[in-house]
């Protein structure tokens, strides 16, 4: 009895002693990153070591069984676990998202120029300016980086389950470079002083671009030019700084030599039209009706629209003044006339009017209508369902002109013409 009992210890201390000598490696694991912390069973009272089989680390301890390994190579990494002259192997899938922007990048460009970003991952304002389009191909374009201002961005890919982003900063160091207002300049006046602005930190200078002048001192953006001839004198400020450069014109026009443009003789067949004159900066503008009829919304907007025009030859004057001196020009606006939309209704309680901005509507209370309004070239801008009184505000982004408004039902039909302003 005691010699089986002696056996039987002896076999488990044996069978233990045999089982201790297997190493194990751990399971394989699946990271997002170049380092791990290894799962290695604990080989006490014995001693192992590690190895690297394939792919690439560094290990932290080469004797501890759970030792973290660094500097993973992209996908598959094997390492061996060695005990006792036995050996077990682990593999560590490093599926880390490498993420590159490249470097910060500085700009010279107006906000609303356009900068390819990429056509991998997601884009991301962090801070600063600027608007991200994506396009249907999947490209990202950014915009509207303002002049003297950054973008800050970040970038983020998911691949195999695992997400990495990296940022870049865009900067805008553009600037756009201002010459001054244009001069008009009675005749005996041959000299004037200029009025440009010089950035802080920029390098200015003046050359002339067109006509005549000698310019005092080329690098004062308030220099005096003299020797000016009759017409239009035209000099260029051109400025550097900030690793960007700008120009800008300015135009000097000396009395009897000079001229002003109210736009091109137009023959119209509606009775609304988009003036399209000369501006001088600084001037004063004045429009005015020679000969026939229309409703002038801004008699000093170069770019005034005018509505009720009347049938035949309209003639428009432009009056530019500045220093004493005043120039204009004529255009004529030959309106042939169209085919009127009907202001009819077969239901009295149906109201439409507008102020300059707003469309107004009043309908009867129990039935339901739809609204559409379409501009002058038939384009349906907005459409709604309506019902009672109802104020609706003209919100498209379109600009000030004659628009018709239609409201219907299976019973009843009206339509009406009204201006309105953008807002």
């Amino acid at each position: 009895m005691q010699k089986l009992l002696f056996f039987l210890l002896s076999f488990t201390f044996i069978a233990k002693q045999s089982f201790a000598q297997i190493p194990d490696a751990g399971s394989d694991q699946i990271v997002c990153s170049d380092s791990v912390f290894l799962n290695a069973a604990d080989p006490t009272p014995y001693n192992g070591y590690w190895t690297v089989e394939a792919g690439a680390g560094i290990f932290q301890n080469l004797s501890l069984f759970n030792s973290l390994v660094t500097n993973l190579a992209k996908g598959v990494n094997s390492f061996s676990w060695h005990v006792n002259g036995l050996t077990d192997i682990v593999a560590v899938t490093n599926n880390m998202v490498h993420v590159s922007t490249g470097l910060d990048q500085m700009i010279c460009a107006s906000p609303n120029e356009i900068l390819l970003l990429g056509n991998q991952g997601e884009w991301q304002i962090i801070d600063g300016t600027g608007s991200l389009v994506t396009s249907s191909n999947g490209e990202t374009y950014l915009t509207g980086v303002q002049e003297n201002s950054f973008c800050l961005l970040k970038l983020t890919i998911t691949e195999n389950g695992c997400t990495g982003n990296s940022e870049v900063t865009i900067t805008n160091n553009g600037f756009t470079a201002f010459a001054g207002f244009d001069q008009l300049l009675p005749d005996n006046i041959n000299g004037t002083v200029m009025n440009a602005i010089l950035p802080e930190g920029g390098f200015g200078t003046w050359s002339v671009s067109g006509g005549c002048g000698a310019i005092q001192d080329i690098n004062d953006p308030l220099t005096l030019i003299e020797d000016l001839r009759f017409g239009i004198n035209t000099f260029t400020w051109t400025v550097a700084g900030n690793g960007c450069v700008s120009s800008d014109n300015v135009e000097v026009r000396i009395g009897s030599g000079t001229d002003i443009s109210a736009g091109f003789d137009a023959t119209i067949y509606t009775n609304t039209y988009h003036m399209q004159a000369q501006y001088i900066a600084g001037a004063e503008h004045t429009w005015s009706i020679l000969s026939g009829t229309g409703q002038i919304v801004d008699i000093h907007d170069p770019y005034t629209f005018v509505y009720d025009i009347g049938l035949g030859m309209n003639v428009f004057r432009w009056q530019t003044s500045m220093n004493g001196y005043t120039v204009y020009d004529d255009m004529v606006i030959n309106y042939v006339g169209y085919i009127d939309v009907p202001e009819t209704s077969t239901q009295n309680d149906i109201v439409i009017y507008s102020s300059e901005t707003e469309i107004i509507i009043k309908t009867p209370l129990i039935e339901s209508y739809k609204m559409q309004v379409y501009d002058i070239q038939g384009n349906k801008i907005m459409e709604k369902n309506i019902s009672g009184m109802n104020l609706y505000k003209f919100v498209k982004n379109v600009a000030s002109g004659i628009f018709v408004v239609k409201i219907s039902n299976e019973k009843h039909f009206t339509a009406k013409k009204l201006f309105l302003m953008s807002n």
